[in-house]
């Protein structure tokens, strides 16, 4: 939670930040979530015509990764990758090494 709670944070200031008056935004906060997540929010914003959502911050958890790792019966957990395949991959990434 401690991400979601960052990002939460992060965006509302965000929108503050490029002009968007403090007293024009609010929280949303889902009390229904869907099965992957364990939290979520909407950042709404005051138009003349009520509060709209313009930005979701969800906590999705590690739904997908688990079901990915036992549908494929393979580790995604970067702590299985070997030195080897690591050393391929940055060079990939940063080939100036």
């Amino acid at each position: 939670m401690k991400w979601y709670e960052f990002w939460r944070d992060t965006r509302h200031k965000w929108h503050q930040a490029v002009g968007l008056p403090a007293q024009k935004l609010k929280f949303h906060i889902h009390e229904k979530l869907a099965h992957y997540a364990n939290a979520a929010v909407d950042i709404e914003f005051e138009f003349p015509f009520g509060f709209k959502e313009i930005e979701g911050i969800h906590s999705r958890t590690a739904f997908d990764l688990t079901e990915h790792q036992k549908l494929s019966r393979k580790s995604c957990n970067t702590s299985t990758m070997t030195l080897a395949r690591m050393g391929s991959l940055m060079a990939i990434m940063y080939p100036m090494w």
